[in-house]
């Protein structure tokens, strides 16, 4: 654990807000995890992937510890249970099967900001604005387990269906089905016999896996 804790930079996570929604994370909860760094080395502690800075972040001592990027750059897999995380250029993506053909997934999030509008008949309702996350003044609380009132963070999905030949990005549904596009009956019948949402990495990872048994 000392290993780890010294290569990485400790962040305050304090801030004058009352607190909100916690959609940030992508984990339920800080977890024990194993770092794998590309020499072979491993470290241990319990960890988060926070989807709001793109980073694994460590809990020390009720603490909230991102790794530093030249670490992050060094490691190679983050296992937490039974998922997988591979360091794809300084980002971590889940891996949700590989064979012949391995499936990512990117988790990141689109920052908003709330603000209230007031109709002229006194009635009231929630906007949010999108955020440029740099412009935030205090970076520190997106470290936070709950983001202040004053933000939301929506979690957005990216995949990635990598072969020998390259790879395809997957923002929708509509992008899997062009994909396979000679398989256009077998998705059909799949989808109607099972439930499919972008949001859901193990039923696109169920869906692209028969799909790919079905070329």
């Amino acid at each position: 654990m000392n290993k780890l804790i010294t290569a990485l930079i400790v962040c305050s996570v304090m801030c004058g807000f009352s607190q909100g929604k916690r959609e940030h994370y992508v984990l339920p909860e800080f977890t024990e995890g194993v770092l794998l760094d590309k020499n072979g080395e491993l470290s241990k502690g319990k960890v988060n992937y926070n989807a709001l800075v793109e980073a694994v972040v460590l809990k020390e001592d009720g603490k909230y510890v991102p790794l530093r990027n030249d670490l992050a750059r060094n490691a190679d897999t983050l296992y937490v249970g039974k998922r997988k995380f591979v360091n794809r250029s300084g980002k971590f993506y889940e891996l949700l099967f590989d064979s012949d053909t391995d499936l990512f997934v990117e988790y990141y999030c689109v920052l908003k900001s709330s603000t209230e509008d007031r109709s002229a008949y006194g009635s009231s309702s929630q906007t949010g604005t999108a955020v440029v996350q740099r412009q935030v003044f205090n970076q520190n609380i997106f470290y936070d387990l709950e983001l202040p009132e004053l933000y939301t963070a929506e979690l957005k999905y990216r995949y990635f269906i990598v072969t020998s030949k390259g790879e395809i990005t997957i923002e929708s549904l509509r992008d899997i089905k062009k994909k396979y596009s000679r398989l256009k009956k077998k998705y059909s019948n799949y989808k109607k016999d099972n439930k499919v949402n972008i949001k859901d990495p193990q039923s696109i990872a169920k869906l692209v896996e028969y799909l790919e048994s079905n070329k």
